[in-house]
């Protein structure tokens, strides 16, 4: 039996099929999304005298169908299913161009227009979240990549933020975007408490909202708190088992959703844009997206400075929070707020546990890039790999992090000497200059610090005292200046290499305590399962490599790399080929021998 249109619109909705394809403009928005006009109402009956006759009466349900089905695809936020009924009308339209069932599409064509206009913008967003194109590495530590791009309209610059969440199950997926979705709670979780309040003006659609954000700033006492309104707008994408939120200010002074209220006596109204991408990849595996930029509108902070912020601690700690309230979930206000709305939710954790199941019945875990998941062996070789490259390429990183630290508090407190000098200076100019009266805090001073130093007497007058006190301040200076720059230098020189050492300790001790665990699981059968970078031990006893089986060409190239390494990293090679023999031996020891043999490192 052949399926009506109908039926074919559910089936697409039902089973996407593949993602679709086409290349996907920039950020900035060619076709800008419509601010004024309602949504309007769903087309009215026909009337007796425009009724269709027997002869288009079939054609016409079809129509109806696909009005219902466009209106139900857009509450639910899958805009690409509802553009492709656009396409279906527009099509239907245009086959039936003198038929009068055509008329019906007249009170939606606001509604196919902005169907247009959002499928537009979330393409253009998707773009700027997995394309490199046009941004700029600007930090990447614990798992969280940072990126930022310049803007031409705009001196602050667009910030984005992406870090995969490991060991979660298909529950964790459901808190996640509960964070989000539950905007009044969002000042408990959002960091650095300047989040105050969220207040939702309208929810008028299921994934649509009005919000308006109350930022209190605690930089500095002068500065006045900020607020905004913002669009917010979830969509479902069922192709890609992901869910894209997007905010961004009301500028206008109204709204066809609510009214917007004027900030309050003392408080300035910021622009922001927001975008969250939240994506299971695999069963246990979420990737989680961030883009934003905030305006918050200082007349006299520079906006390098703004930038530097938004791209330094801003993002991970965001990140970092989102995962210290996912592990912390249970009894949390988040929780209670899933209990009650209990249907909402469940649809998406059914939309999960439907992905989850096509994954087991086609037997893979989730997206791969070259080859099926052997089974449990691989997610430890993942594991000891990330672990690996994680030494190798962050290493430096943290060095350098740590190393700044050290000379931003040597830098503050140089400076903290030099202005408290500088106030004492500028105070004993002024009031010699102006022939001031000496507090008596400040005789009592001279006079006691003139009993101390021979260069001081307190029966001397204010002017030579003043003479004398500038003489020792400069001899002090000169004296003491050539001393910071040169600790300053050789903090410069010295503090990398011994934060280095350092840094490689904790982090081979890591790895090997790692590794002990790994192994001693049953996942792990034999030594040939681990990476060839951590098979070949480099420089045991007798200045050999030890091998269970013999290296392939690559693997040998691998291992002759290794083997090059500086002499002081050998001592924390030499822990993990003793880790390793620990490993192999307590499992021996367990009973279980494995298949293969490992020779003495």
């Amino acid at each position: 039996m052949t399926k009506t249109p109908r039926h074919q619109a559910k089936h697409t909705a039902d089973h996407p099929g593949t993602p679709l394809k086409k290349s996907f403009p920039s950020f900035k928005r060619k076709n800008p999304r419509r601010a004024d006009g309602d949504v309007p109402p769903p087309p009215t009956p026909a009337t007796s005298a425009d009724a269709p006759n027997n002869d288009t009466s079939s054609s016409a349900n079809p129509i109806d169908d696909l009005i219902s089905e466009l209106k139900e695809h857009m509450n639910q936020g899958r805009i690409f299913d509802a553009r492709t009924v656009v396409h279906k009308l527009q099509d239907a339209e245009k086959e039936q161009l003198h038929c009068p069932t055509t008329t019906k599409l007249d009170p939606i064509r606001p509604l196919m227009s902005e169907v247009l206009t959002q499928s537009t913008h979330v393409e253009d967003l998707l773009h700027d979240l997995h394309s490199n194109d046009n941004w700029t590495l600007a930090k990447e530590k614990a798992g969280v990549t940072v990126h930022y791009r310049r803007e031409e309209n705009s001196p602050i610059h667009l910030v984005r933020a992406q870090a995969t969440f490991t060991k979660f199950v298909p529950k964790d997926f459901v808190r996640l975007c509960s964070l989000f979705v539950e905007t009044e709670c969002m000042p408990l979780w959002f960091p650095g408490g300047i989040m105050r309040k969220a207040n939702v003006l309208s929810w008028h659609s299921k994934y649509s909202k009005v919000i308006q954000l109350h930022i209190a700033l605690q930089l500095l006492p002068m500065l006045s708190s900020r607020d905004a309104v913002v669009y917010g707008n979830g969509y479902h994408l069922p192709d890609r088992n992901a869910f894209l939120i997007s905010s961004k200010s009301i500028l206008e002074d109204t709204c066809r959703y609510c009214d917007i209220p004027p900030p309050a006596k003392g408080v300035v109204r910021m622009e922001t844009e927001s975008i969250f991408y939240v994506e299971l990849v695999k069963s246990d595996v979420i990737a989680f997206k961030l883009i934003g930029r905030d305006d918050l509108k200082f007349k006299f902070m520079p906006s390098t400075l703004l930038n530097y912020i938004s791209q330094g601690h801003m993002p991970f700690d965001l990140i970092k929070s989102i995962q210290r309230t996912i592990r912390n979930f249970h009894g949390s206000v988040w929780e209670q707020k899933i209990k009650e709305r209990g249907a909402y939710y469940s649809e998406i954790e059914d939309k999960v546990l439907v992905q989850l199941d096509a994954w087991e019945k086609e037997g893979n875990k989730g997206k791969t890039t070259e080859q099926q998941p052997r089974g449990g062996e691989d997610e430890v070789h993942q594991r000891l790999i990330e672990k690996y490259k994680w030494m190798e390429e962050d290493k430096h990183h943290l060095s350098l992090l740590d190393e700044s630290r050290q000379l931003k508090n040597r830098r503050g407190l140089i400076v903290f000497v030099v202005t408290l000098l500088a106030l004492i200076g500028v105070g004993i100019y002024l009031q010699h200059h102006y022939r001031l009266p000496v507090p008596t805090s400040l005789s009592t001073f001279f006079n006691t610090l003139g009993h101390l130093s021979p260069m001081l007497d307190s029966n001397l007058s204010w002017s030579q005292q003043y003479s004398r006190v500038k003489s020792l301040g400069i001899l002090a200076g000169s004296l003491t200046l050539p001393l910071m720059i040169y600790d300053l230098i050789e903090s410069h020189k010295n503090t990398s290499q011994e934060l280095s050492k350092n840094t490689a300790k904790v982090s081979f001790d890591n790895f090997v305590e790692e590794m002990e665990q790994s192994l001693t699981s049953s996942t792990v059968a034999s030594m040939d399962q681990l990476p060839p970078s951590l098979q070949y031990i480099p420089k045991s006893s007798n200045g050999t490599i030890s091998q269970s089986r013999q290296p392939s060409a690559t693997e040998q190239v691998e291992a002759n790399k290794v083997n090059k390494l500086k002499s002081s990293r050998q001592k924390s090679l030499k822990k993990v080929a003793k880790g390793l023999r620990k490993a192999i031996s307590m499992r021996r020891k367990d009973g279980d021998d494995g298949t293969g043999s490992v020779h003495s490192a």
